[in-house]
This record gives structure tokens, sequence and C-alpha cells, in this order.
């Protein structure tokens, strides 16, 4: 309290209740009052109090010299007898214990006011950092958690004025409000703050951006490099402004500035409150834009899985829970139901074990796996099977940790194909069994056709023996022909 009245005041105020009390002291004395120094006393006192040690001692002194002047006889006499300077001495004496108990008892209370009022800063700081920290943990939006943020700065924390400025990168190096709250009143507007290394770009904001480090002005209105925007500020009521760099990835990308309606706002203690808020701020728009990030990927991703030509499907973790899947997918004859549930629950057990050793081993083992023309039982309306073919290729995907999360499968039905081929299969069997039987049928019939054939010469030979003994001329010469013919057949 005293160190806001000026040093001349304080020692004034000293000097005219002394001035006061000799002039009350000479009245009593004249009126026959015996009890001097009384009120000499209390004017020391009032100086103890309102001033503090220093203009309590000028005032011990000027009342010491009054009274030994004014109030002891000899009046106006430099010696004193050995009763005055007896009287003179105790009321010196009681005069220097009064004022030393009212100097300990102020002191003692300016010091718990200032604790208090330490505390109380303290707690703004603290209370700053906590609900941002809530803000944090329900935000989904960067924009609205630097709202919310300099909302509960200005509400909860009850700072003057709150605002966060993005670092633009252009030829004026602009910092662009994206956030605002508090007793504003245009001021974020009208200041017109950069970050480069010219006048207005050398205040508070334009400083810790440029150098990367928190910048404190504990008295805008003393403070020369200010003056841009010092009037705005004042007629605002700010007294004192704190800005703390916000960074991504150990890039600056923009400050949270503070302002206070108080000088010396912001201590040591309250500096690091409100560092550690703006780190947390920083981080949380981080993870909020590589969350949005993520988002936009994964809803990439899900779109080239929902239009693909061909049935894919996301299992996740060991039981392959069904986590996405497209129509063609469905189509195989999986139902809606089967989406969020283990796919051993939706495969008929009599093919589920081949089908999901595929899937165990690429969890398992990280590696992508394949397996072509896999036969599965898939459901027929009404209530009946059939077997299908499955070209299956999963690709395992892993988490920043490394470890196998999902598995993307992608599933070709060949069933068109394998049927397709079998036909073919079977009637390549069947006309080579046909080409065989009719091999068979031409040896069988021609080697009949010879028996006959011999069988029949060798009657007609008989006959012919039984009329002559040996062959005649003419048939020598048919055999002969007939021999010559046969060997000209051969060659």
């Amino acid at each position: 309290m005293r160190g806001q009245r000026g040093s001349v005041g304080r020692y004034a105020v000293a000097i005219g209740a002394v001035a006061v009390a000799v002039a009350l002291e000479s009245l009593r004395t004249e009126l026959g009052e015996t009890k001097r120094f009384l009120l000499l006393n209390g004017a020391v006192l009032v100086a103890a109090w309102y001033g503090g040690r220093g203009p309590a001692l000028v005032a011990i002194a000027l009342a010491t010299g009054a009274g030994h002047c004014f109030l002891i006889p000899p009046y106006w006499s430099v010696r004193l007898t050995t009763g005055s300077a007896t009287v003179l001495g105790l009321a010196v004496l009681e005069m220097s214990i009064s004022a030393a108990l009212v100097v300990a008892v102020t002191e003692s209370r300016a010091g718990a006011l200032r604790d208090e009022e330490q505390l109380r800063r303290l707690n703004k700081a603290h209370r700053a950092l906590t609900v941002s920290n809530e803000a944090l943990v329900r935000a989904d939006d960067a924009a609205v958690l630097l709202e919310e943020i300099c909302r509960a700065i200005v509400d909860v924390a009850e700072y003057r004025m709150c605002w966060v400025g993005r670092a633009e990168h252009d030829e004026a190096r602009t910092l662009r409000p994206i956030a605002r709250a508090g007793h504003d009143e245009g001021y974020v507007d009208l200041a017109e703050i950069t970050w480069a290394d010219t006048e207005r770009g050398r205040g508070p904001v334009g400083t810790t951006v440029r150098t990367g480090r928190v910048d404190v002005r504990q008295d805008i209105a003393a403070d020369p490099t200010f003056a841009p925007w010092r009037d705005e500020a004042l007629k605002r009521g700010y007294a004192s402004v704190i800005a703390t760099p916000l960074r991504d990835a150990g890039q600056v990308i923009g400050a949270l500035a503070i302002y206070a309606s108080e000088k010396d706002a912001f201590d040591t203690d309250a500096v690091r409150l409100l560092t550690d808020l703006s780190n947390d701020l920083a981080y949380g728009i981080t993870a909020l834009r590589a969350r949005a990030q993520i988002a936009a990927e994964r809803t990439c991703f899900e779109a080239f899985i929902m239009q693909a030509p061909v049935a894919v499907a996301v299992y996740t973790g060991p039981d392959h829970v069904v986590r996405l899947a497209n129509r063609r997918w469905f189509a195989l004859g999986f139902g809606i139901e089967a989406v969020g549930r283990p796919l051993r629950e939706s495969l008929q057990r009599s093919t589920a074990d081949g089908a999901l050793a595929v899937l165990d081993e690429a969890y398992t083992t990280g590696e992508p796996r394949e397996a072509a023309e896999h036969p599965i039982l898939r459901p027929r309306p009404p209530g009946s099977v059939e077997t299908g073919f499955y070209n299956i290729a999963c690709q395992p995907l892993r988490s920043a940790g490394a470890a196998v999360t999902d598995l993307v499968v992608a599933i070709s039905d060949v069933t068109a194909q394998v049927t397709a081929r079998r036909v073919v299969e079977e009637a390549r069997a069947a006309v080579e069994q046909a080409s065989r039987s009719k091999d068979e049928f031409l040896r069988t019939v021609s080697h009949g056709c010879a028996r006959r054939s011999r069988r029949s010469w060798a009657l007609r030979r008989l006959s012919r023996g039984g009329r002559t003994s040996g062959p005649t001329t003419s048939s020598v010469g048919s055999t002969s022909s007939s021999g010559t013919r046969a060997r000209r057949q051969g060659s």
C-alpha cells in the first residue's frame, strides 16, 4: 500500500503530523496540562503507519527537537537540566518503541497483503491452466479450442483480455488474430501487430514470435516500446501483458497474449504457469491438426475400400472383428450384422478354419498372405448353401508402435472361373476317353477283319489243293504280281 504513494508525500505527512502535534502540545501546556509528548507520540505513530521506517525516524527527530524547545523548560535553550534530560529521554524512548511496533505491524500487514496478492495472481494463472487443460480434453476442433481457452482465461482467471495470433509468412510478417476474448473493443484489429523487427513488431507479441521466448511487460504505461499501442491499451484498462510462443514441431507458429488490469501482474510463478498453459495449448493444436489429418486420410482410405471393384473388408484384432466392409463383401453372403463381430461367427464351420488360418498367419507374422481358389461355403436362400471359390489377399496394417492392428483383406470371387475350368477339364477328359475308345474299337475291328481274311484264304487254298497238286503257271504269276504290289505299297 505504501509503495503506491510517493516518497515526498510520505515524508510530508510525517513533518505535518509533528508540526500539528507541536502546536497542540503548546496549547495544552498553556492550558496547564502537565502530561507532555502525548500528541507528539501520536504524530510519530501516524508517520510510522503511513510512511514506514524513514518517515518515522524523521518524525522522532523532529518531535525530540520540538519537545526540547517548546515543551521542556528552559524553553529555547540548548542546555538541559538533569530532570529535563530524563523527561526528554523517556519521551524519545517511548516514541521509538511505539514507532517500531507500528512499523513492524504495518510491514507485516503489507507483507501479508503482498503475499495475498501474489497468491491471488498465482491462483488466477492456475485456474487458467486448469480450465485450459479441461478444454483440451474435450476439444475436437482447433478453432473451437482456441476460443474456449481465451474465454476461460478471461472469465475464470479474470484477466482483462486474451488473444491468439498466428504468424503469417508474408512480406509484412503479419500476426493474424484467430481467437480472442475479454475487453477487446477493437484493440487487436487496430493494433496492426507484426513479428518483423520494426516499430510495430517490437511489442511483446511480435517479440515473442520473433525470438521464441516469453515476453512480459509489467508496466504498459512506462514501457517505451509499447508506444504505438499505449493510448488504446490504457483506454481499455490494460496495465501489463505477457506473450508466450506457440510451437509446432519446434517452430514458432504464433503467440498467446494475456493482458491484466494491474501492473506487475505476472510474477515468476504466474509466468511459469502461463508458459505451461501455452505449451499445452500448442500441443493441443498440433494434436488436433494431426487428428484431423488422420481423419481425412481415414476417410480417403474408407472411400477407396467402399469403391473397390472387389470385395474388401478390414478386420481388427486377433479375433478379426469386422470393422469395415464394402457392398461387394456383403454380396458374398454376409449380413449387416457381421459388422462389429468376429468373422468366425459369420462363416460356415466346415470352411471357417481354412479361411481363418490365412488371416491368423498374416496377423501373427505381419507379412502379407494369399490363398488361391479357397473353397468357402456361402449361404443361399432359402436356407441352402453352396461352395464358392475365392482368391484371398491379406495386407497387415501396423500402428505407430509397429504392432499389427488390422488386416485389409481383398476377396475375389473366382467361382465362375473355377467352374468353367472344371467344365473344360471334364470335356477334355471326355474327348480323350472317346478318342481312346475309338482307337480300341478300330484295333478290335482291324484284328477281326485280318483273322477272317486269313481264314478265307486258307479255305481257298484248301479247296484249290483238292483239284491240283501244285499251283499253275497263271497262279504263280498272279502270286508274283501280288507280291510286287505289296512291296510297292510297303515302300
